[in-house]
């Protein structure tokens, strides 16, 4: 996914997926990577389902999260 100004939003890997055009789902039993345009959020697991119609993802297994913050102690 783009803003509109080119630059990546979300950035998705996934070993193996499957698309239901009439469902506008993806899933896969396999593993799923995930990250903002930055890098900074990223999302690891093992199986997902993603409802496009409602923007919707689902990590079933495995699942870990990473969140890097610039916080340097100042409020």
């Amino acid at each position: 996914m783009f803003a509109t100004n080119g630059q990546p939003q979300v950035i998705v890997k996934a070993s193996e997926c499957i698309y239901d055009a009439a469902r506008q789902e993806a899933n896969s039993p396999g593993k799923l990577s995930l990250q903002n345009g930055d890098g900074r959020i990223r999302i690891e697991g093992e199986g997902f389902l993603w409802q496009q119609t409602n923007s919707f993802l689902t990590v079933s297994n495995e699942v870990r999260t990473t969140i890097e913050s610039d916080y340097r102690g100042k409020f």
